[in-house]
């Protein structure tokens, strides 16, 4: 009996091994479809970054990558393809996975594809973009572009362009805002755009000052300005060209009397030493002076200060005014019309555009917080200015002549040949000072004065020490085209 038991148990024995054995010791339970989508560990394309070859392993399956190209680095403007090859853990199994079931995580601009029951995805990587920056430099030397640059990177500041005898500014992207080559960093296809400048300004705040000088004959009274830039130097015979080289005005663009040329009465020719170009532009019509000032604002990307009645419209464009009236006869009725149009031209409002300074400005300026009669003491000196006196280096009269510009020393602000050399023109009518205190005169209206005459200050190389102080006023026509005068520009500040 004993042994029949023995027999029965060792049979039950070996059943159940042999039972274990072919079910692998999963206990007969079947593989779960895998139910996790999300793959990690699949870093995007970034140049010169190494291919990563294998995901973040789940607690459900484990995976490789191969990409196509197989380069050892990314480049840029390559479309990479990435096939990730999925293995499932024990106890799991890619039998039923939906199409398109798995999800790239952290990965833009690529979408991941499989088929049904299938754990090979494939991920095409659009090419890695890369940008250039052109350069524009508004008639100046060409500058080449860079190209193959990165999103987010910055690049090098080129060397600067020339243009004559302009001064370069800097790179902007638009009107307003200058590229930083050190933080700003590209993000798409630019040009950056040239600024230029041709006359060099120096800030000047606003504040309150005793305007006239009761010693010649002007009434003293407070007077308050606002802040503007200035033309450190008169305005010169090479800028006056630069300028007004083919306008339509009918304007000469080498006007000046001191041309450099010898002979007759005059001695044209400059000093010693010194450079034709620089010296001021004479012989300049107030005018002429307008059309300057909007032709070098619209050059210089400003809003130009001065608007007149066209032929047909009223504009600030100077190329739109037609032929400038002039002092000859011809056609009385036509110049007439013409004269009326150009002697009733006015101030733009809100303009940033060069200007001719009124005589309050141009008063403030010369004085620089002085309050004696010149603004180098009460009494003219070698270094107050050209005038009469040393404007001829021979010491004959035929010697006197327009020296040039910032040759003397400049005034406590920087302001050079505030006293002579040339007659500055200023924007305002002559007008009788009040006593009161005022802010920002403009002097008379239209119909409140000759319209045909406008004020001038500082004095000439003609001048007596007498017409030379900060306070002395004297006018001329509008069309006189005398030798002595020129002009100096502002404009407001930003």
């Amino acid at each position: 009996m004993k042994k029949i038991l023995l027999v029965v148990i060792l049979i039950l024995t070996v059943g159940l091994i042999s039972c274990s054995s072919s079910t692998g010791g999963k206990n007969n339970l079947p593989d779960v479809t895998i139910s996790i989508p999300a793959i990690l560990g699949v870093a995007m394309p970034v140049v010169q970054a190494t291919p990563v070859t294998t995901i973040t392993a789940t607690s459900q399956f484990t995976g490789t990558i191969t990409w196509e190209p197989n380069h050892p680095t990314f480049e840029a403007e390559t479309v990479y393809t990435a096939t990730i090859t999925l293995t499932a853990k024990d106890g799991f199994t890619l039998q039923d996975v939906a199409a398109n079931f798995f999800k790239l995580i952290g990965v833009v601009g690529a979408t991941a594809t499989n088929s049904a029951n299938s754990g090979i995805i494939t991920a095409e990587f659009q090419a890695i973009p890369t940008f250039t920056v052109d350069f524009n430099s508004n008639d100046g030397s060409e500058i080449d572009s860079i190209s193959n640059i990165l999103r987010g990177e910055t690049i090098n500041k080129p060397a600067d362009p020339t243009k004559g005898i302009w001064t370069f500014e800097g790179w902007y992207k638009d009107d307003d805002v200058e590229w930083n080559f050190n933080e700003d960093t590209v993000t798409d296809n630019i040009t950056l755009f040239a600024k230029w400048k041709l006359l060099e300004m120096v800030r000047l705040d606003g504040g309150t000052f005793t305007m006239g000088n009761n010693e010649i004959w002007n009434r003293e009274h407070q007077v308050t300005v606002d802040g503007f830039y200035m033309g450190i130097y008169q305005v010169t015979q090479e800028q006056y060209l630069e300028v007004m080289t083919g306008n339509p005005n009918g304007i000469d663009a080498s006007p000046s009397e001191f041309n450099g040329e010898p002979g007759g009465n005059l001695d044209r020719t400059p000093a010693e030493g010194e450079i034709q170009e620089k010296r001021p532009v004479d012989s300049i019509l107030w005018l002429e002076a307008i059309v300057f000032c909007n032709r070098l604002s619209v050059m210089e990307g400003l809003i130009p200060a001065y608007g007149m009645q066209s032929e047909h419209i009223w504009t600030p464009n100077p190329d739109m005014w037609g032929a400038m009236p002039t002092t000859t006869l011809g056609n009385i009725f036509e110049n007439i019309n013409r004269f009326d149009r150009w002697s009733n031209v006015k101030l733009v409002e809100n303009s940033n555009g060069y200007r001719l300074p009124t005589e309050a400005e141009w008063e403030y300026a010369c004085k620089a917080g002085t309050t004696t009669l010149y603004n180098t003491g009460d009494t003219i000196s070698n270094d107050t200015g050209w005038y009469d006196a040393n404007s001829n280096p021979t010491q004959e009269q035929v010697g006197r002549r327009t020296r040039q510009v910032g040759l003397k020393p400049a005034n406590a602000w920087g302001l050079f040949d505030m006293h002579g050399n040339i007659n500055e023109w200023c924007w305002n009518r002559g007008y009788d000072y009040g006593t009161e205190p005022i802010t920002n005169p403009m002097g008379p209206l239209p119909f409140q004065y000759n319209n045909e005459y406008r004020m001038r200050r500082g004095g000439s190389y003609t001048s007596g020490a007498v017409q030379l102080p900060s306070a002395f006023r004297s006018s001329a026509n509008i069309l006189t085209r005398a030798m002595s005068n020129g002009f100096r520009v502002i404009r407001p500040l930003d």
